[in-house]
């Protein structure tokens, strides 16, 4: 249909251009019997004289049954212009377009205007690049790489202003774009981290969502964020399938570095507890200024790989730092999320050289060593000359898979919103109600609104929640029942929720396809 409209509409367009370079006569005048040939000379003459181009009627006499015999139609009379706008009109159909977007005109509106404009973005822009996407996914991308494809990010303004008004519909006027991604698309310079977080508005004015979460605990638990940044309290609920309480983290999640930070009061800041002499874990030694914070703040490649080094080594934090300043460097550990066991600092006033040679003598005499993180090079030297491997903040990797199988660059690790949000009400319910969840579930929780998962810690979420799953049949875990929520509700929620398992689930494919590519 389509190929015999556009032929029809090209013969149209040389038809109407010969009919002004090469325009036929109208028709014929029959003068008639008995006009002798130098009479209708005659009349040709006083023709072109008198009449032609004057649209003036013509009289004469003489002859027999004068008459009139007209060659063709006018262009009216066929409805020439109707029929080429009906081409026009299929033509639009089958693209999917409106007349208007070819320059055909009718009777429109600024409201007729923009759902013709809305239509053809539908209807005629987005398909066929659905098309083209699709054809350079499957014919190029996949020759490289089947998890990835090609897709239009942008296809006009006005389409993004649909997009605008349809998340504007479906999030119910919740903020959905993050400061950093439009600048980006104007070609402008980001603001930093907090242009990559939802800003939200609170009483005290638009915040990223990370300082939103921190006012929250303020205004609404009346405490300050860093105060009890563990959130740890006893949980009163039963055994549950696993053996311990509803919403407590099983064996193995134990062993998680927050819930074996020692309390006992008899025991000076720098001693080591006998039974974790014997636990035979080893130890990873990091120093802090310079390796773990900058002036500026957390250096995360550090803190990120001793996020996921915790559940296999004890972390142990050797700093130079006065014993006097314990309770600001706790303070600053623990708003940094910096795992540790041990938190071991200068009360002999020592050079620093001397100071960590010493205790890491005293460490190796009760502990495997595994290796110590030092930017001091002196330090360094002083670890090798004892032959303790040593690392440099330079060497941290990337990531800790980085040390088996290299960088996982194809697995997308951004959390999505509807995930952060549920594991903040997770952290403000374990506050407000002092149960659900310990040590693992709170980091968790931590990681995912900072948006600093990794791939070690979206495997052991993933695997949290499928062994949880049945925590949903206990009392409490649904809006309405009593003791609600209940400590199975706020681990669950701690962990990401339902939105945390999909999302999870969406991520564990993404790593297995590239295990079986790196296979």
């Amino acid at each position: 249909v389509l190929a015999e409209t556009i032929e029809a509409d090209l013969a149209a367009a040389a038809y109407n251009s010969k009919s002004v370079m090469q325009a036929a006569p109208p028709g014929i005048i029959d003068l008639g019997e008995g006009i002798r040939p130098d009479q209708v000379d005659q009349f040709k003459a006083y023709w072109e004289a008198e009449i032609g181009g004057k649209s003036m009627v013509a009289i004469v006499g003489g002859g027999k049954g004068v008459k009139w015999t007209p060659l063709g139609a006018s262009n009216r009379d066929m409805q020439f212009m109707e029929w080429q706008i009906y081409l026009a009109r299929k033509i639009c159909a089958v693209f999917g377009v409106q007349p208007q977007d070819i320059g055909i005109s009718f009777d429109v509106n600024r409201s007729s205007a923009e759902v013709g404009a809305a239509f053809t973005a539908d209807n005629g822009i987005a398909p066929l690049l659905d098309l083209i996407a699709e054809y350079l996914t499957r014919e190029i991308i996949w020759r490289f790489d089947e998890t990835l494809r090609f897709a239009y990010t942008d296809v006009g303004r006005a389409s993004q202003a649909v997009i605008a008004e349809y998340y504007k519909a479906a999030l119910g006027g919740l903020p959905w774009l993050r400061i950093n991604d439009a600048l980006k698309e104007r070609g402008q310079d980001g603001i930093g981290e907090y242009g990559d977080e939802i800003w939200v508005m609170s009483p005290k004015g638009y915040m990223p969502m990370s300082l939103y979460i921190e006012y929250l605990e303020h205004e609404l638990l009346g405490e300050k964020p860093d105060e009890d940044p563990d959130g740890e309290g006893p949980d009163e609920d039963g055994p549950d399938e696993d053996g311990g309480g509803e919403g407590d983290p099983d064996p193995e999640d134990a062993t998680d570095p927050e819930t074996m930070r020692p309390e006992n009061p008899q025991m000076g800041p720098n001693q080591q507890p006998a039974d974790q002499k014997a636990a035979g874990k080893p130890v990873i030694t990091c120093d802090i200024d310079g390796t773990l914070t900058t002036a500026s703040g957390p250096i995360d490649n550090t803190v990120d790989f001793l996020l996921d080094q915790a559940d296999e080594f004890a972390i142990y934090i050797l700093t130079a730092r006065s014993e006097s300043k314990r309770s600001e460097t706790e303070a600053m550990l623990s708003k940094f999320d910096v795992p540790y066991e041990r938190l071991i600092m200068n009360d002999t006033g020592e050079p620093q050289p001397v100071f960590k040679k010493r205790v890491m003598k005293e460490l190796m005499a009760n502990n495997d060593i595994a290796f110590a993180i030092e930017n001091d090079e002196d330090v360094l030297a002083e670890y090798r000359k004892l032959g303790v491997k040593t690392m440099t903040p330079a060497q941290v990797p990337d990531d800790p898979e980085d040390a088996e199988k290299g960088l996982l660059k194809s697995v997308n690790l951004t959390v999505p919103n509807s995930v952060k949000v549920e594991a903040a009400r997770g952290l403000l319910w374990r506050k407000q109600f002092g149960r659900g969840g310990i040590g693992p579930g709170q980091r968790t929780a931590r990681m995912l609104i900072g948006n600093r998962m990794t791939i070690a810690r979206v495997k052991k979420m993933s695997a949290y929640l499928a062994r949880h799953e049945v925590d949903k049949k206990g009392e409490g875990f649904s809006p309405g029942e009593p003791g609600y929520p209940s400590a199975g509700r706020i681990a669950w929620a701690l962990w990401g929720g339902d939105a945390g398992q999909s999302w999870t689930a969406k991520v564990m494919r993404s790593i297995e396809a590239q295990d079986k590519r790196n296979d």
